[in-house]
């Protein structure tokens, strides 16, 4: 929703105490009515309409008394009152009183007064906003003939009255009239008063909004931007003028798809209105309406979602249920849940909207017919599709009756009605409709407007449906044509069109057109999420990505369908999967890293305090729905307050903003630095695309080797569900049984051996189930195993070859847990964790008693003297060792760490399954965690545990506690300091599993540590017991202190537990893996 545009007869903020009394006052009532009107205005401009009321109220039994209810003074009280009714979406009660004033006015001043053409201008504003245009038009064209008559074509009042027409045939669509009326307007006004004052500056932002309606953005641009300079200047920045007029321009940005401008924009009007009119005024509501609007576009539904509810609340609070801007304002949270698939949300809020619009304006009124099409959609959605043509078809005969059949906004319908018939699989009734919308668009707007190509690719899509690919083209050429000149190549509606055409293109197997369009838009793809990624948040970029990273996706199906006569498609295949590789992780990587970095105080301070936002919410998620609401917490509001905090940084960043890494590897910048013996594989899972998505899982093998001439090798394996399936069963069931697998080689590996012929060292980037293997495991059939061939070293992306890296910086000291006392009891805890309090990093300690899990956790004696051995090696080496074991290893000593050189931590690890919807999840928490936030964010249910650990688990966690929880989640673990650590060892059972995501790798453990900063994880695949693993670690440690290469220490401690005849199954060697640097 964009926010409402200014019009002198709209304008917000109109004193109504300005009221010029025609008769002398007598001194007694002076202060009465000066109190009263004071009083009066003072309530509207704080969005309190009924105490407005009430004084404007009291004003009338004054002057009534005083004057009599025929005299004009009496008349313009009427009218105030009227407008305050108006303004709280009372048009039953603003109806009457505006007709007496009209009829005082007739009758005491006659019909050629100015004040008489006032009182038309307010009834037909009423008219208009209740969708009553056929009354309106002939007063507000009556108000025009008075003024030009009464006061001449050259005075402002007659400005007036063509802005307040203008507008209303923008609102009938009728541009064509509209604009001379605003130009017009705009040169009196101009002329009687020149550019700085108020009324011109609303002008101006009136024919901008025009421009911007109908597409043309280009003079709409510089309309806004001068109207925002004049009112700065005029009225200043804290003015809600100014707030409106940043906000409309923020909604044209959002059109064009710049949504860094227009977030920042939103962001400053909202300020504005909170601090001049306070967070429970309507129009504050308005302008979170605008910024949730925005998010959602941008799929960011979380943050959408709390900001739709509470404008809705404001609006509840200070309108009331009932008036049509709380209807709207729960439309817009419905189309929201529409948009998510929550249907059962969705529907209720619609018809409540239905109810609220049709007992505020009738059945006869636009936004009637509005809430109708609504509903048709949602029950298109859910596939209902009689009632959604039902719906559909009563709000098209309203649209038509009150709008006429060439209003603009009724080819929404008929596009809507299309939609559902080409569904219904009726291409006759849905190529009827969507000729009948196109038609419309290309009377009213013309032939180069957005909205007119956006139709011809809505008959283009039903063409190709049907099958007349010849029909198809040609309208995608136009709509592509057509976007490109209104939209630039920039937009992601152009590239959308690109999309649509290669498409087709690939339909008809026709790769030689279609492939310079998908790349193309991958192109400009590729710098809107450049560009964007550099100012949101990390949770603001996942969601965002959801809507754009998908057609990376589409090009492995491209590409298998078309290499064979395009090999240039090999090319960019890996190409676009360097960058798209873990891209979210390296950003999040790298504002960290930078900011860390810069130097500037004022940056590192607000980081440090984003950080202790993001700890507080780690306790707060140790909490049920019921527990914090007891406490009065909004954990969404404090999620968003963090989501900001976080995007600030992003863009205040200069440091941050010129050190993203926007380079666009390709392979042959990562061939460029292998060795001869070396190869690069990048591996990608995707879903099959041939006309739509399948459920049938592929993998992509691409690689590169100082061989490779004219692009990489890929080899698909086409039986990906298999492999994620009953193969990957047999590798899991074949370790814990200790048995010899010679399948799995078969279906993960061996498709590459020919490739790889010359190649004893591969950087291998995985995807998918390979991260849930440890392919050295792999027995190859000369009875061999496959670390044993070749030397495998896992990267978060083959571009990590290529990218510098930084020389290790911390100095040398280390952080070793081990061995907790899981059920040490509170005086202990207390005593343990007091040593770790640090004024300057505050962590929120909140009670909690209400526990629900059965975990049992196992002591750990073993891992005593696996840092004890480990400690010791260190300690010999140089290394400032701090060890903390028993009842002193607990969470708070991990979380107090600052950079330390090597981090280890044996204990136990546990990734929670994704859990099944719980109706009472208010009240329960999953494994120490809030169960809903939990199953909504995967780091939530990676977890390590420390001393107190069961305690808590147990229920036992005590109120008023004053230590940590002894539960660390991934969440938690991406806040620690560990810029400049090089090595994390989770020593602990698991610890390398989470929810594994295309493209970016597993969301757990391993990802926390990364973004906290560590360059290399160790970790485990499954559970192995203490002292193989004391065992493994021990000798780790030694061969790496002993070479200096983390990755020959690996191998060397891999082969000397092979060597000891207890773990020579790959079951205990081949548990953990080391990635990273």
């Amino acid at each position: 929703m964009k926010a409402a545009r200014l019009t002198l007869s709209f304008l917000l903020f109109l004193s109504v105490a300005n009221v010029l009394f025609a008769q002398p006052i007598p001194k007694d009532l002076d202060e009465q009515i000066s109190y009263y009107l004071q009083e009066g205005d003072k309530a509207y401009k704080a969005g309190d309409y009924v105490g407005a009321i009430a004084n404007f109220e009291k004003l009338l039994e004054i002057v009534g008394k005083q004057y009599g209810k025929n005299s004009p003074d009496y008349a313009t009280l009427v009218n105030s009152l009227a407008f305050l009714y108006y303004s709280m979406g009372n048009y039953v009660q603003a109806e009457p009183l505006y007709k007496e004033a009209l009829s005082i006015r007739k009758t005491v001043l006659g019909e050629a007064h100015p004040d008489y053409a006032a009182s038309l201008i307010g009834l037909a504003l009423l008219y208009t906003h209740m969708g009553n245009y056929a009354q309106a038009e002939p007063l507000y064209k009556e108000a025009l003939a008075i003024n030009k008559k009464v006061l001449g074509e050259d005075h402002p009042s007659y400005a007036t009255s063509l802005n307040n027409l203008a507008g209303l045939y923008e609102i009938m669509g009728n541009f064509i009239q509209a604009e001379p009326m605003y130009k017009q307007a705009i040169a009196i006004k101009k002329k009687a008063w020149g550019e700085d004052h108020p009324d011109y500056t609303i002008y101006l932002n009136n024919l901008a909004g025009l421009y911007d309606k109908m597409g043309n953005y280009g003079l709409a641009e510089p309309m806004y931007k001068q109207a925002i300079a004049n009112c700065k200047k005029t009225l200043g920045e804290e003015h809600p003028n100014y707030a409106i007029l940043l906000g409309n321009l923020a909604g044209l940005y959002k059109d064009i798809g710049n949504y860094a401008q227009a977030e920042l924009l939103y962001n400053q009007s909202l300020a504005i209105m909170k601090k001049v009119l306070k967070e429970e005024h309507p129009h504050f509501a308005t302008s979170l309406n605008n910024l949730a609007s925005l998010y959602k576009s941008m799929g960011n539904y979380a943050q959408a979602e709390q900001m739709f509810q509470q404008a809705i609340s404001i609006k509840k609070k200070v309108l009331n249920e009932e008036h049509p801007s709380y209807a709207a304002s729960l439309n817009n949270l419905a189309r929201l849940y529409q948009d998510m698939g929550n249907y059962a949300q969705a529907v209720p809020l619609s018809h409540q909207v239905l109810t609220i619009i049709e007992k505020a304006f009738g059945k006869d009124h636009p936004d009637y017919a509005s809430s109708l099409n609504t509903l048709g959609g949602l029950y298109c959605d859910m596939g209902i599709y009689e009632q959604a043509a039902t719906y559909y078809i009563q709000a098209l005969a309203i649209r038509e009756k009150v709008l006429g059949e060439e209003h603009p906004q009724h080819t929404t319908f008929l596009n809507d009605l299309a939609l559902l018939y080409e569904r219904m699989g009726i291409y006759e009734q849905a190529e009827m409709y969507y000729k009948q919308a196109l038609a419309i668009y290309k009377k009213t707007l013309g032939e180069e407007h957005p909205s007119y190509a956006t139709s011809l690719n809505n008959l283009a899509v039903l063409y190709e449906s049907m099958g007349n690919y010849a029909q198809a083209e040609l309208l995608y050429k136009q709509a592509l044509a057509i976007r490109k000149k209104a939209l630039g190549e920039a937009h992601p509606d152009y590239a959308n069109s690109l999309n649509s055409l290669a498409l087709l293109y690939e339909s008809m197997s026709n790769y030689a057109q279609a492939e310079p369009l998908i790349t193309q838009a991958l192109h400009i793809y590729q710098t809107q999420i450049t560009h964007n990624f550099t100012w949101l948040s990390e949770k603001q970029r996942e969601e965002y990505y959801k809507t754009i990273g998908y057609n990376f996706q589409l090009y492995h199906s491209f590409t298998l369908k078309a290499h064979e006569t395009i090999p240039q498609t090999l090319s960019d295949e890996y190409n676009y999967q360097l960058f798209t590789k873990g891209l979210q992780l390296a950003t999040a990587k790298q504002m960290r890293s930078r900011i860390a970095e810069s130097g500037d105080t004022t940056l590192l301070n607000d980081y440090e305090n984003w950080l202790g936002q993001r700890r507080f919410l780690g306790k707060l998620y140790e909490k049920t729905i019921a527990q914090r609401d007891s406490m009065g917490i909004d954990i969404d509001s404090l999620e968003d307050a963090a989501n900001r905090a976080e995007a600030s940084l992003a863009r205040r960043s200069e440091v941050f903003a010129e050190a993203t890494d926007t380079t666009r590897y390709t392979w042959q910048d990562v061939q460029q630095k292998l060795q001869t013996n070396e190869a690069a594989i990048e591996i990608a899972r995707f879903n099959w695309h041939d006309k739509e998505w399948t459920d049938t899982v592929y993998y992509a093998l691409m690689v590169v080797t100082p061989q490779t001439k004219e692009h990489p090798t890929v080899i698909w394996l086409k039986n990906g569900n298999d492999m994620e399936g009953k193969h990957f069963n047999s590798y899991a069931g074949a370790l814990q049984r200790g048995e010899n697998d010679f399948d799995s080689y078969l279906q993960y590996w061996q498709p590459l051996d020919s490739l790889l012929q010359g190649a004893s060292k591969v950087y291998l980037s995985l995807d998918g189930i390979y991260h849930k293997l440890n392919l050295e495991t792999l027995l190859t059939p000369e009875s061999k195993y496959l670390g044993d061939v070749k030397e495998l070293h896992l990267v978060g992306s083959t571009k990590d070859l290529v990218r510098t890296r930084q020389a290790t910086t911390s100095s040398l000291s280390a952080l070793l847990v081990g061995n907790p006392a899981y059920s040490a009891d509170s005086t202990q805890l207390a005593s343990a964790a007091m040593q770790f309090k640090n004024p300057a990093v505050t962590d929120a300690y909140l009670p909690d008693n209400t526990r629900s899990a059965t975990y049992q956790l196992q002591a750990l004696p073993g891992t005593q003297s696996e840092i004890d051995s480990i400690g010791a090696v260190l300690t010999k080496q140089g290394y400032r060792v701090q060890a903390y074991s028993g009842k002193e290893a607990v969470e708070e000593a991990v979380k107090s760490a600052q950079s330390p050189r090597v981090v280890h931590l044996a204990t136990h690890g546990a990734f929670l399954a994704d859990p099944a919807p719980d109706k009472q999840e208010n009240t329960r928490l999953m494994m120490g965690i809030d169960q809903q936030r939990a199953t909504q964010n995967p780091l939530l249910r990676s977890q390590l545990y420390f001393s107190g650990a069961q305690e808590t688990l147990s229920g036992k966690y005590p109120i008023g506690a004053t230590y940590d929880n002894g539960i660390l989640t991934a969440y938690e673990a991406v806040n620690l300091n560990l810029q400049g650590t090089d090595l994390v060892v989770l020593s602990a059972c698991e610890t390398g599993l989470g929810e594994v995501r295309n493209g970016e790798g597993v969301f757990g453990l391993q990802r926390a540590f990364q973004v906290a900063g560590a360059r290399s994880v160790m970790m485990s695949l499954w559970k192995v017991n203490d002292a193989a693993t004391s065992l493994f670690m021990s000798t780790f440690y030694r061969n790496w202190l002993q070479t200096g290469n983390k990755r020959q220490a690996f191998k060397a401690t891999q082969q000397a537990l092979r060597a000891n005849p207890n773990y020579k199954h790959p079951f205990y060697w081949g548990a953990f893996v080391l990635v990273g640097e």
